[in-house]
């Protein structure tokens, strides 16, 4: 029976290298998937270009389909204000992001660059919503910086109250420092959120700078900070990058299309 592999992370990017036996053990099983497979389904070029540098496979092995987003869960009736004032007063911008509390998503990035956003536009909240090991320090960073008013990690947030937070945000964030593709980054522009992102990975891939989004150089939060001014101060700017994304999600990141691109590869690789 023929084997087709879908990766779309490696323990060698989670980490940047390899540093213990662990994963050492998990980089060998996925040596072998690539190996034992007739074919391996990956999310972005950027993953097709780390599993032949890690692992030697060949071209032709390896086929790209991106990840997609339901546009539909945007498509809800709700009191935008009133959900909005839950995080910001009328005359502030929303910026939001969500993500794992992880190093590799890089908010402790955004909490710097929140920092120099507030230093240029004082009517600003951030509100990051997501779980993980660096939750309390990513508080106490922003704690020590006086922002803790400004700067809200939220922890866990539903799913229902994520999908409002992203339609009713100004800007949405996504600061990487390792991100195979960016799920997230498509919701936002399903939502119709313009977009910040790190030129990391796959995010790199999902926005045309200055069309579809706007890419600053991951790990630096400068860039990060310039980025986001960039769309709160040029509102027309965002309105157009805003419904450039959601078309662009529309026409290439819809799963009706994915899905038939997947049966194509399927078929190809049962066929071979």
């Amino acid at each position: 029976t023929p084997l087709v592999a879908t990766i779309h992370a490696t323990e060698w990017g989670r980490w940047n290298g390899i540093h213990n036996e662990l994963q050492n053990y998990i980089h060998s099983m996925e040596w072998l998937l690539n190996y034992e497979s007739v074919g391996t389904i990956v999310c972005s070029n950027y993953m097709k270009n780390e599993l032949q540098n890690n692992f030697n496979v060949p071209d032709d092995k390896l086929f790209i389909l991106p990840n997609g987003v339901e546009t539909d869960k945007f498509d809800i009736q709700f009191d935008q204000w009133g959900f909005r004032r839950k995080f910001a007063h009328d005359h502030e911008k929303l910026v939001m992001s969500v993500g794992r509390m992880v190093p590799e998503k890089g908010f402790q990035v955004l909490a710097d660059a929140s920092l120099r956003v507030l230093q240029s536009y004082d009517d600003v909240k951030f509100v990051i919503a997501g779980k993980g090991g660096m939750l309390d320090s990513l508080r106490a960073r922003v704690d020590r910086m006086g922002l803790s008013h400004r700067v809200w990690f939220m922890g866990y947030m539903s799913d229902d109250d994520l999908n409002k937070l992203f339609m009713v945000a100004d800007v949405a964030v996504f600061p990487s420092l390792y991100e195979p593709f960016g799920i997230t980054a498509i919701e936002a522009m399903a939502a119709g959120t313009p977009i910040v992102v790190s030129d990391s990975g796959g995010l790199g891939e999902i926005v045309d700078h200055g069309y579809t989004g706007i890419k600053t150089y991951a790990g630096n939060s400068d860039s990060l900070a310039w980025g986001i001014l960039e769309l709160l101060y040029n509102t027309d700017y965002a309105n157009a990058i805003r419904e450039n994304a959601y078309n662009k999600v529309v026409n290439v990141f819809n799963w009706d299309l994915i899905a038939a691109n997947t049966v194509k590869v399927y078929n190809h690789l049962v066929n071979k």
